[in-house]
């Protein structure tokens, strides 16, 4: 199976309604993105808040803190030829990990878990793993982690 990235379908009524905690300035917002273990199963209809999940986060240590790591170098592009908009970051790490994981998703973190808004999620097709390496999420270079299509 093919990995793949896909937005939480609250988020974009979230991110457009009224309450300001969950608006997202995708560039200067704290986002995070988070290991979840195999007992997770993403509900892209329910899941709306990072409080929702967080049961399902893998364990911390081996490499790993609770909450995951903030994304680096975070940007916003519009592509006039494909119509779509990209929010991309640079590749998330962990280093000297030992680490299994099924899917990460990615959050803003208002360092409140019941306004923390889940905003998609990143299946590698299966359980990732890594043993005292560095652990590595290389976001797609064409697409970042979400696409948007106008």
């Amino acid at each position: 199976m093919a990995a793949s990235a896909r937005a939480y379908g609250n988020m974009l009524a979230k991110v457009f309604g009224s309450t300001s905690t969950d608006k997202v300035d995708w560039v200067n917002d704290t986002i995070n993105v988070a290991l979840m273990g195999a007992g997770y199963t993403p509900n892209v209809d329910n899941d709306i808040h990072w409080s929702d999940i967080s049961g399902n986060e893998i364990a911390a240590g081996g490499g790993y803190t609770a909450g995951g790591v903030a994304l680096a170098t975070k940007s916003v592009v519009y592509d006039s030829t494909a119509h779509a908009a990209r929010l991309k970051a640079a590749t998330s790490q962990w280093l000297s990990s030992t680490i299994s994981y099924r899917y990460a998703v990615v959050y803003k973190s208002t360092g409140t878990p019941s306004t923390s808004l889940l905003l998609g999620y990143f299946d590698p097709g299966g359980t990732e793993q890594d043993t005292n390496g560095t652990l590595q999420i290389i976001w797609d270079a064409t697409n970042g982690i979400l696409a948007f299509a106008v």
